[in-house]
């Protein structure tokens, strides 16, 4: 698909429309994250990307409660990290993330990594789904041939072919 402008939107296999271009914030400094997201809300982008990871999931929450946008207007996708994997321990996880972003859902949920019981946070994350988690499904980045024999027909599609592209300027 060809975007033309920032508020160009992708369809998801269910129907579901995701805004095509987003803001990540790998790299922002916690402390200067809610100041950068409000900004890139301000601009027009409504897709933001943030992770465990990043350490700076509590400022994105903060930026989308504080922008003045509904918060149904703004899609937020988050990645789990590996330390979360496991069945039953994913589970928690989720609930972790929704108490950092403290935004009511998330939009798209994301095993950040292929390793350690990935398998076994996905099954959670159908868990999670089935049980009415406020997230609205789950995805996995990155499907291995071990893992793709699972993938071909699981309870919950992923949902999303994940293109992710860095830009550094210098």
């Amino acid at each position: 698909m060809y975007m033309e402008n920032i508020s160009d939107t992708l369809t998801l296999y269910n129907g579901v429309k995701i805004p095509g271009l987003g803001f990540g914030v790998w790299q922002i400094s916690p402390l200067h994250t809610a100041k950068c997201v409000k900004m890139a809300i301000k601009a027009g982008y409504r897709n933001i990307d943030t992770a465990e990871g990043y350490m700076n999931e509590r400022s994105v929450g903060e930026a989308v409660r504080e922008s003045g946008i509904p918060r149904e207007e703004i899609w937020v996708t988050s990645k789990m990290w590996s330390s979360e994997y496991g069945e039953g321990r994913t589970m928690e996880g989720i609930d972790r993330m929704l108490e950092r972003l403290d935004i009511g859902y998330i939009d798209l949920l994301l095993l950040h990594q292929q390793v350690g019981d990935y398998m076994g946070a996905w099954k959670d994350c159908e868990k999670a789904v089935a049980q009415g988690k406020p997230m609205f499904r789950s995805s996995c980045a990155g499907i291995s041939r071990r893992a793709r024999s699972f993938f071909r027909n699981p309870p919950i599609r992923s949902i999303s072919g994940i293109i992710l592209i860095s830009l550094i300027l210098n």
